[in-house]
Order: C-alpha cells, then sequence, then structure tokens
C-alpha cells in the first residue's frame, strides 16, 4: 500500500477529525449502532499509517469511545491511509472496491468487517461534516472540495 498523505494533516489533527466523526455519527445515530452490534460491547482496530492506531469501542448502549493506545481487544483490524479511506467516505471509491484492491486491510472475520456496511451512510454525513469543519479550522486544502 502507498503511503498516500494529506497535505499539513497531522496527528493531532487527525485525532479531533476522527473524535468529532464519531461524535456525530453517534449523536444522530444511537439505536442503528446498537442494533447492528445487537447491544454487545465489540472493539475494532484501525491503522492509518503515518498518522495514528486507535480501537474504537462499540458500547451496549450504541455508543462508540475511541481509545488510542491498543489493548489487542479488537475482534477485526483496518488499516488504510487517510487518502485511500477519504476516497471511500467521499463516494470515490466503494468499500468493496478498496478491499478488492487492497487500499483496505482487513484482518479477521468478514462476517464482522460486514457490520459496517449498514453503518455507512450515516457514517459518510458525520465525516464529511467532520472534514468541511476540520478543513476550514486548519486551512487544509485537500478537504476544501
Amino acid at each position: 500500500m502507498s503511503e498516500k498523505t494529506i497535505p499539513g494533516m497531522t496527528t493531532e489533527i487527525f485525532k479531533e477529525f476522527l473524535e468529532n466523526t464519531i461524535t456525530y455519527v453517534c449523536a444522530d445515530n444511537r439505536a442503528l449502532i446498537k442494533d447492528i452490534f445487537k447491544g454487545k460491547n465489540d472493539f475494532f482496530g484501525y491503522t492509518f499509517p503515518g498518522l495514528a492506531q486507535c480501537e474504537c469501542e462499540v458500547t451496549t448502549d450504541g455508543t462508540i469511545v475511541t481509545h488510542w493506545s491498543t489493548s489487542n481487544r479488537p475482534v477485526i483490524n483496518y488499516s488504510v491511509t487517510l487518502a485511500d479511506f477519504d476516497d471511500i467516505m467521499m463516494g470515490k471509491m466503494a468499500p468493496m472496491t478498496a478491499m478488492v484492491t487492497k487500499k483496505i486491510k482487513v484482518n479477521g472475520p468478514m462476517t464482522e468487517a460486514m457490520k459496517f456496511i449498514n453503518l455507512m451512510p450515516a457514517l459518510k454525513v458525520a465525516y464529511r461534516k467532520s472534514r468541511k469543519e476540520i478543513g476550514e479550522k486548519y486551512g487544509l486544502s485537500y478537504f476544501k472540495d
């Protein structure tokens, strides 16, 4: 996987961006999240090469909590550059295309990976809102389109 980057993106800005995205998706979608994950705690690991590694915990009440240290609790791990993830979230690349072309690497059961399909529309709305805010706040020209 190539190390595609977003000019001006730092680890600190990325963490704020991801936290905002998660806050927005949870604000309006806790019932959906709870339904998708059947009201049980799950951990999902994410690696954004060159930026950060984190785990997202889906709690029984449908909240997603980000942990910036790893615990080996995730049932599945995703690895994707932020630029490729941005293409997915902005509709420039389909999630399945990203998997097939190995732009996103998935380590774990595909049944777990597929849980996110039903959350993608809400996640894309939250991502775009946070993307616009972060782009304006930090002058990231990549995020202004």
